[in-house]
């Protein structure tokens, strides 16, 4: 019989339970995709759980940082079986791997006043081909009602990405992590090992991995639960706060419009919500909810800038002497040489501008002082004689002399 000693004693991983060490053990019982490969087997009178699996456990395997399982599955840290031995045996059960000839008895020895890990390695009294079980004793009828709970529940959805569960708790692969808060979470949650990672003790995933996992889950059902989501999304719900790394853009329009329906956007900031507020829309800041809504308000807001640029507005009749005016003066400063409309003033964020309509020029200018209107006037009718853009030389020329003409043209006449 040969024994391979470990220095890890049992003072380590102190906060994993005999629940801890049978958890880390199923692990090789489940694929990357968490479905199950082998049989799990329980007998009341023996007090024995037996784990079997299909493959093979080597010598090698005993070592730490060494592994039978690929890279990428859920039992992807080596030493897991290991720790999970340390942790029965600390609480008084017993371990052992079968495997082919092989038998793997985990066990403790003595080293200064502390007990460490061992496995004693002895030819088997049964030959298991290309099979290896994992018997655990004891394990008690009470004990063995907890071990069910490791295990997900049936599903209410299934998708992809995992599947929403009724109770609020997370599950890897069909493993049990940890219980959800209930106050954030509506559901639980199966989540596929493969795209999420999880610390060492199988308790920990990242915030931001397991809000865009459960965000992809709620993404795949939203064409098929359009109403399950749009409750989620109605009450800021954590479990949708990520979706807007998944939702397709038909999806993300039919969302906007159910929040149009109810009469509740939101939207990413105070800026944000002041825009939708000009749109008529009673906003709500919530920095995710919002990234759904802001292409739209965008949208919406240049349409509604359009409209308003779009629009003339009667000129009130002291401004209707003012555009009479400058007509005036655009005329005696370009020798009519170009016929000119001053029709009325356009809504807009820029000063002026300017359209030719056929023969004509139309020129548009926003309200102002008398001085700021007779200026862009001429700005505009320059770009519309010379068709030169604002920072070439020759507009600028052009401007300037026609500037020069209108203080010789004041200068004779008061």
């Amino acid at each position: 019989m040969e024994t391979l000693t470990y220095g890890i004693s049992t003072n380590y991983v102190k906060s994993w339970t005999w629940e801890t060490g049978i958890r880390e053990l199923f692990q090789n019982w489940l694929d990357a995709d968490g479905q199950e490969h082998g049989s799990v087997d329980y007998d009341v009178e023996s007090q024995m759980l037996i784990l079997t699996n299909p493959g093979q456990l080597t010598r090698k395997s005993l070592l730490l940082g060494e592994s039978e399982k690929p890279s990428g599955s859920i039992g992807q840290f080596g030493e897991g079986y290991k720790l999970g031995a340390l942790a029965l045996l600390r609480e008084g059960k017993s371990l052992t791997l079968q495997s082919g000839t092989m038998s793997f008895c985990a066990g403790l020895y003595a080293f200064e006043d502390e007990f460490c890990l061992q496995f004693s390695l002895r030819e088997a009294d049964t030959e298991y081909p290309d099979q290896v079980r994992a018997i655990i004793h004891p394990i008690t009828v009470a004990e063995w009602e907890q071990i069910d709970q490791l295990f997900s529940p049936d599903a209410l959805y299934t998708t992809d990405r995992g599947e929403v569960l009724e109770e609020q708790r997370l599950y890897v692969g069909g493993l049990y992590v940890k219980d959800l808060d209930k106050v954030q979470y509506t559901y639980g949650y199966n989540l596929r090992p493969s795209n999420v990672q999880i610390n060492r003790d199988r308790e920990m995933i990242e915030s931001f991995d397991l809000k865009y996992e459960i965000a992809a889950i709620w993404s795949e059902l939203q064409p098929t639960h359009p109403d399950k989501v749009w409750d989620l999304i109605s009450k800021q719900s954590i479990e949708v706060a990520h979706l807007h790394y998944h939702i397709q853009r038909e999806q993300k329009k039919n969302v906007v419009n159910r929040m149009l329906q109810s009469g509740l956007l939101f939207v990413r900031d105070d800026h944000q919500a002041s825009k939708a507020q000009d749109l008529g829309h009673t906003a709500v800041v919530n920095s995710d909810l919002g990234r759904l809504t802001e292409s739209h308000i965008i949208a919406e807001t240049e349409k509604r800038k359009q409209q308003d640029e779009g629009q003339l507005l009667d000129p009130t009749p002291e401004q209707a002497q003012q555009l009479e005016r400058i007509q005036s003066v655009l005329y005696l400063l370009f020798d009519r040489e170009v016929p000119i409309q001053l029709k009325a003033f356009r809504r807009s964020e820029q000063s002026g501008s300017h359209h030719k309509i056929k023969a004509h020029h139309e020129i548009y200018i926003r309200p102002g002082r008398y001085a700021e209107m007779l200026q862009t006037a001429i700005h505009e009718m320059v770009h519309a004689t010379t068709g030169l853009q604002d920072n070439t030389a020759g507009f600028q020329a052009a401007l300037e002399q026609k500037m020069v003409k209108l203080i010789e043209y004041y200068e004779q006449t008061h």
